[in-house]
């Protein structure tokens, strides 16, 4: 994930130059927009990152959840704020390239016009998380299940495009594994639905997987880097 700002919020600051010199930023709040909703990785490690700058600006850091479009609602609701350093965008594979334009229709901004990147806070693997009702002991027990039963292994993902959804259609590519793809709005319900069994598996960034790594119901199998 990738913490960007609006590039017309850096060419604000560089016109505001000598008003800057009177006055430190920040002199209120400061908006994070998670482009996920709360409980998932993003929402995770957002609120990590909102604590850890609030303690060292000396001011409140918000994290704000705009769900929707892979990302696409969140960097609009960035897009349409006031570009004067108070509004910040957590982005991820979605938002950070053209994926979303190719998804999503109605896209209206471009990242690499629209947005500069000025830091990557946070990278990490991604655990894949499969329900007891799936026999197999280790990956390789799975996937000769899945390939024993085409069509009946069900995934989650936060959304269509999200990386957790990207990676497990490489995996599918890879093995030649057809699985059955369940797009969730909300990462809660698609972990609810995984401990319940309604959905097979998830893969899932390693902030919530290890939260959940212990359930009675499920259990991990892989990990991708």
């Amino acid at each position: 994930m990738t913490h960007i700002i609006p590039r017309r919020l850096l060419l604000g600051s560089a016109l505001a130059t000598p008003m800057l010199a009177q006055a430190a930023w920040p002199e209120r709040p400061v908006r994070l927009i998670v482009p996920f909703g709360g409980g998932g990785q993003t929402d995770i490690v957002s609120r990590v990152m909102a604590d850890a700058l609030q303690s060292r600006l000396g001011q409140p850091v918000l994290a704000d959840n705009r769900p929707g479009g892979n990302g696409s609602a969140a960097a609009e609701a960035v897009m349409r704020a006031a570009p004067d350093g108070y509004t910040i965008l957590i982005a991820g594979i979605g938002t950070n390239s053209g994926l979303n334009a190719l998804l999503y229709r109605g896209i209206t901004y471009e990242a690499e016009r629209d947005f500069i990147p000025v830091g990557c806070f946070c990278t990490t693997a991604n655990m894949l998380l499969v329900h007891n009702s799936i026999p197999g002991q280790d990956f390789s027990q799975v996937v000769a299940w899945i390939r024993a039963n085409p069509g009946r292994f069900t995934y989650a993902s936060a959304s269509v495009g999200a990386i957790t959804h990207l990676v497990m259609e490489d995996i599918g590519a890879r093995l030649g594994l057809d699985m059955l793809h369940v797009p969730y709005r909300q990462s809660t319900q698609a972990m609810t639905d995984l401990l319940s069994g309604r959905i097979h598996a998830r893969a899932l960034g390693l902030p919530e997987g290890e939260a959940v790594r212990g359930a009675p119901t499920v259990r991990p199998v892989a990990l991708t880097t």
